[in-house]
């Protein structure tokens, strides 16, 4: 399993992905970056 973090920073990198939503998303789930999926 990754870490919430690591997912997001290898979205970062997708085309078309908007981190901005991203970073909206994972604070309104207000997971902590260590956090496993």
């Amino acid at each position: 399993m990754k870490a919430v973090r690591d997912t997001l920073n290898k979205l970062k990198w997708c085309k078309g992905f908007d981190i901005k939503k991203a970073e909206i998303w994972y604070r309104h789930r207000g997971v902590p970056g260590d956090v496993k999926v």
